[in-house]
């Protein structure tokens, strides 16, 4: 794997069982120490001035990917998904229905498997269909390894804009936006955190935002 992030320090105790949970424990085996500077900022693997704030993670399996990029099987880990973890691929409420499929199946009907292979149940029986296994190979052809913003808070502050974008997966131990604070992705990003704050404005103050959907936890 490679690291891009700085050295940091071992992963403290309380974060373990959440990155095993996320089946990133084998991967992240330091937590960041140092913060990105105050004002606005442009989180991109290929921007230089932020690189050191990602971890390139190796995709080994159906489940790797799910984790990062879409949300686990219901029985994954022996219940129902938290509500939480839907906030992108439920948001219409329920479980979305299977694209329907015809013998020529084109962009968007693919486009459509794939997500529904992200975000919902794969068993037995699709994975021994010839339609949805070509769809699972080509995205774990495409998806290698992931380029993973990993950072231990973000603190957005009043006046400020973080801007996220080519980024599949975002991981912070706690994420907090202050009134006038703005938080844009700007591509389908899954944003894992243990804890998500956004600060009461004062009664005359206006409200910070975050846009575009993301999935937390």
């Amino acid at each position: 794997m490679k690291q891009d992030q700085d050295a940091g320090r071992g992963v403290p105790s309380e974060l373990r069982d959440w990155l095993r949970e996320y089946r990133l424990d084998r991967h992240i085996k330091t937590w960041p120490t140092s913060s990105p500077p105050k004002g606005d900022l442009w989180f991109d693997p290929d921007r230089d001035d932020v690189k050191q704030y990602y971890v390139r993670v190796p995709v080994e399996s159906l489940a790797d990917l799910k984790a990062w990029m879409g949300a686990p099987n219901k029985t994954a880990h022996g219940g129902e998904r938290p509500d939480k973890t839907q906030a992108t691929a439920s948001a219409s409420g329920g479980r979305q229905p299977a694209p329907i499929i015809t013998a020529a199946s084109d962009d968007a009907t693919v486009r459509a498997a794939e997500r529904h292979v992200l975000f919902e149940d794969v068993d037995e029986r699709m994975l021994g269909d010839p339609f949805w296994s070509g769809i699972i190979s080509g995205l774990l052809s495409r998806w290698r390894e992931i380029p993973m913003l990993v950072l231990s808070s973000l603190v957005v502050f009043d006046d400020m804009t973080v801007r996220i974008s080519n980024t599949p997966t975002a991981l912070f131990d706690g994420v907090k936006i202050y009134p006038t604070g703005h938080l844009r992705f700007l591509n389908d990003c899954k944003l894992i955190c243990r804890t998500f704050e956004m600060v009461p404005p004062k009664p005359t103050s206006p409200v910070g935002d975050v846009t575009t959907t993301y999935t937390t936890r």
